[in-house]
């Protein structure tokens, strides 16, 4: 008796120290991206035409679904000279009516970035932006959260929550 009830001591310490150090697995994983994150409880992830990596939607309103998606790029520049020259793009082909404001930002895992929030038009429709950035060398990492404009406060935390897991492979 003694015997088994030191072997189970022992397969339960194991599965313990199993998990001790160990960060728990993401819900959306892009390996190919080297990223991974949680999407809101309830939204679908899904793959669409054209892009590199799925994205994650919410329940459609008034013909809307916000989003999240995440776009990789290449850039020899540190990620304070990657925003300005996204602001400048933006700004020349005029699609923002409301310039964006950077503020710092860290994920669970510690890992710094920024983020700013804009409102645009696409399509007659009104939106809003949240886009937090992330680099891993040369890697540039821009997970941008979109919704209408009418809504777009509202859903803030759930996209800070969202992008709080973000986690670099």
């Amino acid at each position: 008796m003694r015997r088994l009830r030191c072997g189970l001591l022992l397969v339960l310490l194991g599965v313990v120290l199993a998990g001790c150090g160990s960060k728990a697995p993401r819900k959306l994983h892009e390996k190919e991206g080297g990223f991974s994150y949680d999407p809101p409880a309830g939204w679908q992830v899904k793959e669409m035409p054209g892009q590199k990596y799925r994205i994650a939607f919410g329940p459609t309103e008034n013909g809307l679904a916000p989003n999240i998606n995440v776009m990789t790029d290449t850039a020899s520049m540190d990620l304070d000279e990657y925003l300005d020259k996204g602001l400048e793009t933006m700004k020349r082909t005029g699609t923002i009516s409301s310039e964006p404001s950077r503020q710092r930002f860290a994920t669970e895992d510690g890992e710094k970035g920024y983020y700013w929030t804009f409102d645009y038009t696409m399509l007659n429709h009104a939106l809003r932006a949240r886009q937090y950035f992330f680099e891993k060398g040369d890697r540039k990492y821009v997970f941008t959260c979109t919704t209408s404009a009418d809504t777009g406060a509202a859903l803030d935390p759930v996209f800070e929550a969202s992008a709080k897991s973000f986690r670099l492979d």
